[in-house]
């Protein structure tokens, strides 16, 4: 027995330095150390033991370190330094596209800025946004938005340009928005009557 008190002081050791490498960043030279330790105990191990005591404490040392990595593993990220390296991931609803934006532009109508075929851009109110069409679609020809696809893409299709001024004017209609001169809408206060 005492001839295996060597080697066990050197899987002692070598478990101690693995625990270490967890909590104090080192670079790897604690790990490096740990390795060094664990095959001098079982080269010990097999020197002062024999074939029988080297295989057997050869053994117990995988499964004792083997076991120490799987804890490590689970209370690393618990730890000062874990918590420092493993960044939580932002919420869901941060990394999705602002769908309302997109889907608020169904029924809104637009022009093709470049020939679609079948994806392209189109320009609605002055913005530009990434479609597809249902088929080909020249350049600078009066589009509707019909979908969206991936939260993102407007799916469109052409229109006539009678459809879409009567499309345009209803929308400035809703939006409060007329055609009318402002002398129409609003007496000018200052303008003296005959």
């Amino acid at each position: 027995m005492q001839q295996l008190v060597l080697p066990i002081c050197f899987v002692g050791l070598g478990i101690l330095l693995i625990a270490l490498e967890a909590f104090v960043p080192s670079a790897g030279v604690l790990s490096i150390l740990a390795a060094i330790s664990l095959v001098g105990a079982v080269m010990a191990a097999y020197y002062n033991g024999g074939l029988f005591v080297g295989t057997a404490f050869m053994l117990v040392t995988g499964a004792s370190v083997s076991a120490m990595i799987v804890w490590m593993i689970r209370i690393w990220p618990n730890t000062a330094l874990g918590k420092l390296v493993l960044v939580e991931p932002p919420p869901t609803e941060e990394l999705l596209p602002d769908r309302s934006r997109y889907h608020s532009l169904i029924g809104r109508v637009g022009r093709a800025t470049s020939t679609m075929m079948p994806g392209g851009v189109v320009d609605i109110e002055g913005k530009r946004f990434e479609a597809v069409a249902e088929k080909a679609i020249e350049s600078d020809t009066w589009v509707e938005v019909v979908s969206v696809k991936n939260g993102r893409i407007l799916v469109v299709r052409t229109i006539s340009e009678e459809v879409a001024l009567r499309s345009s004017q209803a929308e400035d209609s809703k939006d409060g928005i007329t055609n009318a001169p402002l002398e129409e809408i609003v007496p000018d206060p200052f303008r003296e009557e005959a």
